[in-house]
């Protein structure tokens, strides 16, 4: 847990995507929201001012969509790092606009815990994303994948957590319980000799960064 609180701004045109996600992200006692925005140039007006960490930041937006915000953010040096939100994984911008202060791309349907720990790995400087978002797997990381699964479910797991996925998405598209799927992440973690599912997902990456959050 950080001493300081991580100042979080949200960036969305849907203004019940932007309750909710504001509504996770305070439940968190380590982070706070700074600013809640409908489109990129308030954003952009409000980080000469504001004091943001991290911008979780809606991929398509009218008037300047997400990458575009995040490229001028980066022309204007703004301290603050980049997560993508995405109605799909395969709306995610390509490798191009994932760069720089942009730490990857998470989807709607995030869980309350998945994006407070999302927030904070993004905030310490680690990349969210794997093969789901970036195209081919790295070698490092199919080896990896390989050597802790078992069963092919097991694979499609550690696939579906290395691109970011939740568990509700791990569920729909492998058309089993949110709770088989939690059972396997947590036999796979301590397969993994790690305690937790952000743990896990940097094990996969072969990163090695701060302490992560205890519980899934």
């Amino acid at each position: 847990m950080t001493a300081v609180a991580i100042r979080v701004g949200v960036c969305d045109d849907d203004p019940l995507v932007l309750s909710a996600l504001a509504s996770y992200i305070e439940a968190a006692p380590d982070l706070v929201v700074s600013g809640l925005f409908r489109t990129g140039a308030e954003l952009l007006a409000a980080l000469d001012e504001a004091d943001i960490d991290v911008v979780v930041l809606d991929v398509r937006m009218p008037g300047m969509s997400g990458p575009e915000v995040a490229l001028e953010m980066s022309r204007r040096h703004a301290g603050a790092c980049v997560i993508y939100l995405t109605s799909f994984a395969t709306e995610t911008p390509s490798e191009d606009a994932l760069s720089g202060r942009v730490r990857g791309a998470l989807t709607k349907d995030i869980s309350p815990a998945d994006l407070a720990q999302a927030i904070r790995v993004a905030h310490a400087g680690i990349t969210l994303l794997g093969a789901a978002f970036l195209g081919p797997a790295p070698s490092r990381l199919v080896a990896r994948i390989e050597e802790l699964s078992t069963t092919d479910r097991e694979t499609a797991i550690l696939r579906l957590v290395s691109g970011g996925a939740s568990n509700g998405e791990i569920a729909r598209r492998l058309n089993v319980s949110e709770s088989t799927v939690k059972q396997a992440l947590q036999v796979l973690s301590r397969r993994a000799g790690v305690t937790n599912r952000t743990a896990l997902l940097m094990d996969l990456h072969g990163i090695t960064g701060p302490d992560s959050p205890q519980g899934d």
